[in-house]
């Protein structure tokens, strides 16, 4: 086939900036006029925050206050929403989940990619995958997995590398998403429609410990989320993006 003309590269360039500034002011208009989000979660009395997470999962898992640090409070807007929880397996205080809900306000810079914080927080990132996990309502979750390291110091003094699981998704009142393409694509497509979503940020993370393996790390992720999350979605939580 004849390569493109300079003519017909120059008519798709303006093709794909129009459509590009049509799909902006789109999207501009519906923020002004449109209808308020709505939340991937259930929300607290107040409006702002998620609802509080279980205290107590059947009689395995208790669920101790994880307090939001002063920095995220400072970094991210006045109006974002919180509900966090780390988990302690009852029969063995080292089997800890950590659960975290991040609910975005009107400023949607609440919502990030965790990949952006592990680095400054001393993690380094080994690998990550999609998969599907259940989500408790016998469907499946898209969710992002990270596998992660960080040094750490031992009671006698040396260094070891401290191997972690960390998994996240996005819900939006219609769909939950793994990772942060399917957001902003399900996001402008819900916003020109004019049905907004305040997402929610999900993070759920465990050590693994020296005796264990990484599939015993997940079973215990798994089973903290499938009978947490039933107690906070709030959308339909369907599509697998």
């Amino acid at each position: 086939p004849r390569p493109p003309t300079r003519r017909q590269l120059w008519l798709g360039a303006v093709l794909v900036v129009g459509l590009t500034g049509l799909t902006a002011v789109a999207t501009a208009q519906v923020s002004r006029d449109g209808a308020e989000p709505r939340a991937g979660v259930r929300l607290a009395a107040d409006g702002l925050d998620p609802v509080d997470l279980p205290t107590f999962l059947g009689v395995d898992w208790g669920g101790r206050a994880a307090e939001v640090s002063r920095a995220e409070r400072e970094i991210l807007p006045a109006d974002t929403g919180y509900a966090r929880r780390t988990y302690v397996d009852l029969a063995d205080a080292r089997r800890q989940v950590f659960f975290s809900v991040v609910l975005s306000g009107r400023d949607r810079s609440s919502i990030h990619r965790p990949e952006v914080c592990l680095v400054a927080q001393g993690w380094s990132l080994r690998g990550r995958a999609v998969a599907a996990w259940p989500d408790g309502r016998e469907g499946d979750l898209p969710v992002t997995v990270l596998r992660l390291t960080r040094e750490q110091e031992a009671p006698d003094g040396t260094r070891r590398a401290v191997p972690a699981l960390l998994v996240y998704w996005f819900a939006g009142h219609e769909d939950v998403v793994a990772g942060t393409t399917g957001r902003m694509a399900v996001g402008t497509w819900n916003r020109l429609r004019q049905r907004p979503d305040r997402w929610a940020y999900v993070v759920v993370q465990t050590i693994i410990q020296l005796d264990e393996d990484e599939a015993a790390a997940t079973a215990r992720m798994q089973e903290v989320v499938a009978r947490v999350w039933p107690q906070v979605v709030a959308g339909r939580g369907v599509g697998n993006r």
